[in-house]
Parts: structure tokens; C-alpha cells; sequence
């Protein structure tokens, strides 16, 4: 309750000593949040000063004070959503959602087939780099079994490389 005569800040400062008394010698650390946060409409009055919960205003007669609006709460945003999707109000014409269904699928082939493309890019690179590597393999150390198998891979990895720049 505010004490007769008491604007906003004396409010706040008495607040601060009852918290202070509470809790012994810690201050209050989120003063800088407050002065953010007191003005939004969740920490506004839900009733104009002089009006209990029950509607009665106390001190006038006509109750003409404005009310304010207490803001929507999870649930019923949530209520609210479904409720939006969940009439028929939407639906223009007999098939729905499902109207272009041809042209959604046509795209989506279409995105398959590049990132398709794409992947058999990648592996192809791949496969040249292992090519490669092979190709360049210091034959030094091998027996001589080891390298005529690395020579005869070799010289099918040549071939194989020289029919597809041809095709």
C-alpha cells in the first residue's frame, strides 16, 4: 500500500530499506533492471489506483477511471494461435493447402536434382584426390611385386583419366 501523500520515488526508497532490513547489510542489485522494466504493461497497475479487484472505486461514485489492460498471457496466445489455424475461414479453394502441389513437387525435384549434382561433384573431387595421391606415391621403399601393382593401378588411373577427356 502506498502511504497517503507518497509519489513514486518515495515508494521506491521505502522499498529499498525493507529490502535492506530483510536482508542485512546486501543492496538491492537490480535497480538499473527496474527502471527498465516499470514501465512495461506487465508491471503496470491492473486497476487505477483508487479501484479494488472486485470493481468497486473507492472515493467516487460514477467509477469513470480507465481500466488498464492486462496483457495476453502464454496460454491463451497459444489458444489464440490454434484458433486462427484451426477454422476453415482459410482454405480458398477445394484442395486446400494442396492446391499447387504440382508445382511444390516440381521444385523440390528440381533442388534434389542440384544438390544431387553437387554431391556427385564432391565425390568426383574426392575421387581425383585419392587418384592423385596415388599417382604421386613415393615408390622407393616398395618390393618390386609392390610396384609393379602400383604402376599397373597407375597406368589404369591414366587410361581412365584419358577416355573422360575425350567423352
Amino acid at each position: 500500500m502506498r502511504p497517503s501523500g507518497a509519489n513514486d520515488a518515495d515508494v521506491i526508497v521505502r522499498a529499498l530499506e525493507e529490502y535492506k532490513q530483510k536482508h542485512g547489510r546486501e543492496k538491492f542489485g537490480y535497480e538499473h533492471v527496474w527502471a527498465i522494466v516499470k514501465d512495461l504493461p506487465s508491471w503496470q497497475p491492473q486497476y487505477p489506483a483508487n479501484q479494488t479487484s472486485t470493481g468497486s472505486v473507492a472515493g467516487t461514485a460514477s467509477g469513470s477511471e480507465e481500466v488498464f489492460p492486462r496483457p495476453i498471457g502464454r496460454k491463451a496466445a497459444k489458444r489464440k494461435s490454434k484458433e486462427r489455424y484451426s477454422n476453415d475461414d482459410h482454405v480458398e479453394s477445394e484442395y486446400g493447402p494442396f492446391e499447387n502441389l504440382d508445382e511444390m513437387l516440381e521444385k523440390y525435384r528440381q533442388i534434389r536434382k542440384e544438390s544431387d549434382g553437387k554431391k556427385l561433384e564432391s565425390d568426383e573431387r574426392k575421387m581425383e584426390m585419392k587418384e592423385y595421391k596415388i599417382l604421386m606415391k613415393d615408390t622407393s621403399n616398395m618390393t618390386e611385386q609392390q610396384l609393379a601393382n602400383h604402376l599397373e593401378y597407375c597406368n589404369d588411373i591414366r587410361r581412365r583419366r584419358q577416355n573422360a577427356k575425350r567423352s
